[in-house]
């Protein structure tokens, strides 16, 4: 009978530093992923060279352009008048910081996007353009592509996408495959999405530039709005993929949308 009361207690005190072990390695891995890993990837962004951001950007518009892009059928006349409202937008930011930066044109049937390469290109799709009333709608979307652009969100999605290879590399001191790997996760990680956090950076952004420009950030939510009205709509078509579109790669639409609402 002590036998059997010793085996019972033995068998209960395993089972409580089985739960704490559980808990921990629960605990460890959940610090890691909301601390340390965007803190690593964070550091690492930073320290990729210039030349490296540029080949990615390349990797990436080169896939693009490929596999889903076509060429923009706006005239040269739409594309003058928004490049000159892209224009306006880059003077808020230093003139060391607006050189970098490039607006782009393509189509994509049935997909409206935007799209901040790593090295500052933004792409702006004719399906995009075409659900916006006004310059001031497509001046939130540019400003919002601009706001992951100047908080480096694309290269660091990338390095958390790519943190165990980069992690091995840095630990050998074989920075040489750095290119390489971050280049291979560009390709194959077009749409990965923005954390909430890069979200709302990049809305904050829009909208605070949004007041500079506008004294008002109204413009931003009317096009959240139409464009969530659009994936709505679409969702409800057949054979209609919103794989590639604004919300894939832009989440948590829904929780931006209230928080612009009571900003305005």
């Amino acid at each position: 009978m002590e036998e059997k009361i010793v085996f019972r207690e033995d068998r209960k005190q395993w089972l409580i530093i089985g739960l704490a072990i559980a808990a921990v390695t629960i605990l460890a891995v959940y610090k890691t992923y909301t601390y340390i890993l965007p803190t690593f990837s964070e550091f690492v962004a930073k320290k990729i060279p210039a030349d490296i951001v540029v080949d990615i950007a390349e990797s990436t518009i080169e896939e693009l352009d490929k596999e889903i892009l076509k060429p923009t059928n706006l005239s040269a006349e739409q594309q003058n008048q928004i490049d000159a409202l892209f224009k306006q937008m880059l003077q808020a930011l230093p003139k060391t910081r607006q050189s970098q930066y490039k607006l782009l044109y393509r189509s994509w049937p049935d997909t409206p996007n935007a799209m901040a390469l790593v090295d500052g290109r933004i792409i702006l799709t004719d399906e995009l353009i075409e659900l916006t009333d006004n310059q001031q709608q497509i001046a939130a979307i540019l400003l919002h592509e601009m706001g992951h652009v100047e908080h480096n969100h694309g290269l660091e999605n990338l390095v958390q996408a790519s943190t165990l290879s980069i992690a091995g590399l840095l630990f050998v001191g074989d920075i040489t495959s750095l290119s390489a790997v971050l280049m291979q996760g560009a390709v194959h990680g077009i749409n990965l999405s923005y954390s909430r956090q890069a979200e709302l950076d990049a809305d904050e952004f829009a909208h605070q530039h949004m007041l500079q420009h506008y004294q008002s950030s109204a413009a931003f939510l009317q096009v959240l709005q139409k464009l969530a009205e659009h994936a709505e709509n679409s969702d409800k078509a057949e054979n209609y993929s919103s794989e590639h579109d604004w919300f894939s790669t832009h989440p948590n639409i829904k929780s931006r949308i209230e928080i612009m609402q009571k900003l305005n």
